[in-house]
């Protein structure tokens, strides 16, 4: 989620085409990027370790990518007109997808910005299957982390869908 830039930008698509009933789903730690595994390695070969050591407050937080969930919110009621609809989910995303009453029963847009194997890895598993047909994914740093591109290469390598990747923007986008 970060500071939720991408939260208001959905939200602002569904104002100005007059959706209704719409929820837009927020998980993050909002204590910074949690510590990566030894398959989280940049594009440059660096272990993603190495840097969570340079930001880290503690073993579960660091002040990389650090936004707290007062902040989101913030940032989202200042630049949207309604904010009803917004549902953040504060937690790693390796326990917080596992609870069934954080999930939403359906899913038309699902963007992963996780950076790491094993939160992209869950949100795959967890995710994908409420994902309507017609919908998108769109994986944000599949070409600058390597433990992003496993989970995503690994988890489609049975599936038949077409992935379009967009290397300009470090994203893969998948279409249902």
């Amino acid at each position: 989620v970060y500071k939720g830039i991408s939260l208001v930008f959905f939200q602002k698509y569904i104002e100005i085409n007059n959706l209704e009933n719409i929820k837009i789903y927020g998980f993050d730690t909002f204590e910074g990027i949690p510590e990566p595994s030894n398959d989280d390695i940049d594009i440059h070969g660096l272990s993603m370790k190495d840097t969570f050591e340079k930001y880290k407050i503690n073993k579960e937080s660091s002040n990389w990518n650090n936004s707290s969930l007062d902040e989101v919110r913030l940032n989202f009621k200042d630049n949207t007109s309604h904010n009803d609809n917004l549902i953040l989910i504060k937690g790693l995303v390796e326990e917080t997808l596992l609870k069934k009453d954080n999930l939403p029963d359906k899913i038309s847009l699902l963007k992963l910005d996780t950076s790491l194997y094993e939160g992209t890895k869950i949100e795959l598993e967890v995710l994908f299957p409420k994902i309507q047909k017609g919908g998108i994914i769109i994986v944000e740093g599949y070409f600058k982390f390597l433990g992003v591109k496993k989970a995503v290469d690994n988890f489609f390598s049975t599936k038949k869908y077409l992935i379009k990747y967009k290397k300009t923007l470090g994203r893969a986008i998948i279409y249902l």
